[in-house]
């Protein structure tokens, strides 16, 4: 067997049937390598596992190793998806207020927080980041290849500013689109680059000048992108209107679902509809999740996490669920720790 590096142990008084152990290591150890029956520690092994763990982020991933203190398997985390039923249940706590802060779903690079899903509740004016999670997950299952641009640089665009998407090849895609934020009002714009047809949808009415407005700054925007010369017209579909003061963004999602499936876009609008509406876009955004077992569920943030690369994470006994030590303002390893996910807000 190769030589192990000595690892000093660190004995902590913890009440019975509670061995929290803490090992810092200078190095990455292969799997197998890292076992408990080669490290030399002294402190008897009680049965019950360790939640607290200082290591080198690169180490982090092989979480199975370590003495006492193993990640679960990403379909029993919290995030994993789960049957329709349970996600609804747990929409409807996180809109009730039982359920603490943390991250709940991964939609590409967007991350969606108790406080997002919150407002999904009737009532409520939905948050940028529900739509654009919710346009990336139509974006995903489009047959054609769509991208969908962020609500902020599509704003930009809008209001005829510089956007920061230098990078991105917009040749490569069918379909560009995203939402528009005019004085707390959301709008959708579906651009489709090679035929030169651009889609403004507003749940309270597309009016000339508004047609007029987003032809002339697609058209500035697209030129920057490779597409100088190009006719562009703007299409007016017909659809729903809106009939309250604060559906738009569930209109702006309903609208993009409706046009990339092949759906209806004049559908029931009215007041238990939006609520169920709401209720299916919540579902879906939980449902369609990315694997969250490598984020702590505090901040939503990867490893490694401090300047030193040196993390320490702690366990929820009650989920299993990984906090950053430092995000959950470093609790005492001694006591059994309940994470904000399942001990509801303060």
């Amino acid at each position: 067997m190769p030589s192990v590096p000595v690892l000093t142990p660190v004995t902590v008084k913890c009440p019975p049937f509670q061995t929290h152990l803490v090992f810092t290591h200078p190095v990455t150890l292969p799997v197998t390598q890292f076992t408990l029956h080669n490290l030399p520690i002294t402190l008897p092994i009680v049965t019950s596992r360790s939640h607290t763990i200082s290591q080198p982020a690169s180490s982090l991933p092989a979480a199975s190793s370590l003495p006492g203190a193993s990640k679960p398997a990403a379909s029993s985390l919290p995030g994993a998806s789960k049957p329709a039923a349970s996600q609804l249940t747990l929409l409807e706590d996180i809109w009730a207020g039982k359920i603490g802060g943390r991250i709940w779903s991964k939609i590409g690079p967007y991350k969606l927080f108790s406080m997002d899903l919150e407002r999904l509740r009737p009532g409520e004016e939905l948050e940028s980041e529900v739509i654009n999670a919710y346009l990336a997950c139509l974006a995903k299952r489009y047959t054609g290849h769509a991208f969908v641009i962020d609500s902020f640089e599509m704003t930009k665009m809008w209001n005829g500013k510089a956007c920061l998407m230098k990078r991105t090849d917009l040749k490569k895609y069918g379909l560009l689109l995203g939402s528009v934020n005019e004085a707390h009002h959301w709008t959708l714009l579906l651009i489709y680059p090679h035929q030169g047809r651009i889609v403004y949808m507003n749940s309270l009415g597309e009016g000339s000048k508004k047609l007029v407005h987003c032809c002339k700054a697609v058209r500035d925007f697209m030129d920057h992108k490779g597409f100088r010369g190009t006719t562009w017209k703007c299409l007016k579909l017909p659809h729903s209107l809106q009939t309250d003061g604060n559906s738009c963004g569930v209109f702006v999602c309903k609208f993009a679902e409706a046009i990339l499936t092949g759906g209806n876009l004049n559908f029931p609008c009215g007041p238990d509809n939006i609520a169920v509406m709401r209720k299916d876009i919540g579902q879906r955004l939980l449902n369609e999740s990315e694997d969250l077992s490598d984020l702590c569920l505090a901040c939503g943030n990867e490893y490694p996490y401090t300047e030193d690369k040196l993390d320490t994470w702690i366990e929820c006994d009650s989920c299993s669920g990984w906090y950053h030590w430092d995000c959950m303002s470093r609790p005492s390893i001694e006591a059994v720790f309940i994470c904000p996910g399942c001990q509801g807000p303060l």
